[in-house]
């Protein structure tokens, strides 16, 4: 389970191609298979978590609201709960 108030999170990436879009969580993306970074990567960016993930299954993040305490720009709060096997 992840809760945030950081649409960053949740919204598709304005660059697709970055070092870290492996591991993007945004909204109706499955994710699956083998998660590394991107050829880009900095050392200093993988430093002590370079290996690469291997996921046993694939998982459709469906994002929720969870509550708002304002309009503003991080005063809407989401979730993503993903059951693993």
């Amino acid at each position: 389970m992840l809760l945030t108030n950081d649409r960053s999170y949740w919204t598709v990436s304005a660059k697709p191609d970055s070092v870290d879009a492996a591991f993007r969580l945004h909204e109706q993306r499955t994710i699956a298979g083998e998660l590394k970074w991107g050829v880009g990567a900095s050392a200093s960016t993988i430093h002590k978590r370079g290996a690469a993930l291997l996921l046993s299954g694939s998982y459709l993040l469906n994002w929720r609201d969870y509550s708002r305490l304002s309009d503003g720009t991080y005063g809407r709060f989401r979730y993503v709960l993903v059951s693993v096997n």
